[in-house]
């Protein structure tokens, strides 16, 4: 089988997943391919102002982390350049109008959406007016990086595809290429536990359908003690056990309320998800209210 590596974020843990992943494959005997973008792409996910030092550095790292494989024991293929790319709009004069846009069925508004609002501040009502020039140039390279991947899997045809999240300007176009084209991917995230991560055939991890069909199947297929497994799961995260890449009790005083609280107002805990990671994701469009932020405003 020809399997295509397209390494975007190139951090621990993340990075350190993806040499797992393509040494498995390799222990399967299969052809692996590593896509490069040799800098024809003017952003990424880690180097979003095109700083020629942090390019140097993560394909450095990039080089050094498939050097362990051995030589020939993986393929580094460049992504083709692309000479010039079609008219887009000029500006888009809401959020919404961004994610709307897409270009033969592939949601380029809608990654560039989630990658701006990623870097600011995580604001799901973004300023497209604002932020008109970001909002093009990462228009432009969600558009690069979809047509250099069609000739890349043109020229290629691999069996399946391996991308970080999916959620992203330079990788949700190539899920949804490779949706709209039936070619098997894979993407892969991180899990509350260091040592594991996971994975995801053709959809991304915010799939809410999915990841709710899975969390059934995984229960009923689990083992007899899953019950023990999963009550000791939550008793860690209470009594603050540290497993995950980052400890949201790990400081917390034990028996402390936070200062100032009014002891004769009624309180309510609000349990808010990460925003900016759905507002861009279909499946989890709320039907009471537009976002949780409205809402909060109702409380």
């Amino acid at each position: 089988m020809k399997i295509l590596f397209y390494p975007t974020c190139i951090t621990t843990q993340h990075f350190e997943t993806q040499l797992e992943l393509i040494y498995k494959h390799i222990l399967a005997g299969d052809e692996i391919y590593v896509a490069l973008c040799r800098r024809f792409q003017h952003r990424c996910l880690l180097n979003t102002d095109y700083d020629w030092v942090s390019c140097i550095s993560q394909k450095a790292r990039l080089k050094m982390g498939l050097s362990f494989f051995g030589k020939g024991a993986v393929r580094e293929i460049v992504m083709p350049k692309i000479a010039s790319l079609p008219k887009i709009p000029d500006s888009f004069a809401t959020i919404d109008d961004l994610m709307d846009f897409e270009v033969n069925g592939i949601g380029l508004g809608r990654a560039v959406a989630a990658q701006l609002i990623n870097r600011h501040n995580k604001d799901p009502k973004l300023d497209t007016i604002r932020y008109k020039s970001q909002v093009i140039n990462e228009l432009r390279n969600a558009y690069y990086v979809v047509l250099s991947f069609q000739k890349l899997a043109d020229q290629l045809k691999p069996d399946a595809v391996y991308i970080y999240n999916g959620r992203f300007s330079t990788t949700r176009p190539i899920v949804d290429y490779c949706e709209k084209n039936n070619i098997t991917f894979y993407t892969h995230d991180a899990t509350t536990i260091n040592s594991r991560y996971a994975l995801y055939k053709n959809t991304i991890p915010h799939n809410l359908y999915h990841n709710a069909e899975m969390i059934q199947r995984l229960w009923e297929e689990g083992p007899s003690d899953k019950d023990e497994i999963s009550k000791k799961w939550f008793e860690n995260r209470r009594y603050r056990v540290d497993q995950g890449f980052f400890s949201y009790t790990g400081e917390q005083m034990v028996g402390r309320m936070p200062a100032g609280l009014d002891p004769n107002k009624k309180k309510v805990a609000i349990y808010n998800c990460t925003i900016e990671e759905y507002v861009t994701v279909p499946w989890w469009k709320n039907h009471l209210y537009k976002d949780e932020n409205e809402g909060l405003r109702r409380i």
